[in-house]
């Protein structure tokens, strides 16, 4: 199973869920996969920052239903 594969299955399983893509993946064509099938809140490369990995896990609990 790729990255594309299990985002798309998390959002059928769990749709409320909010999806972050973090990958260090050159091919734009698997990361768009992910990003469309998934249906991912925020993609964020590696290397990442710091500041923006934890504001984008700031901002997905936040849109959590209570």
């Amino acid at each position: 199973m790729d990255g594309a594969q299990l985002l798309e299955q998390v959002r059928q399983q769990w749709p409320a869920i909010t999806r972050i893509l973090l990958t260090g993946q050159s091919d734009a064509g698997s990361t768009m996969a992910a990003i469309n099938r998934g249906e991912i809140f925020r993609y964020i490369s590696k290397p990442w920052n710091e500041d923006e990995l934890l504001m984008a896990a700031r901002e997905g609990l936040e849109r959590q239903p209570c």
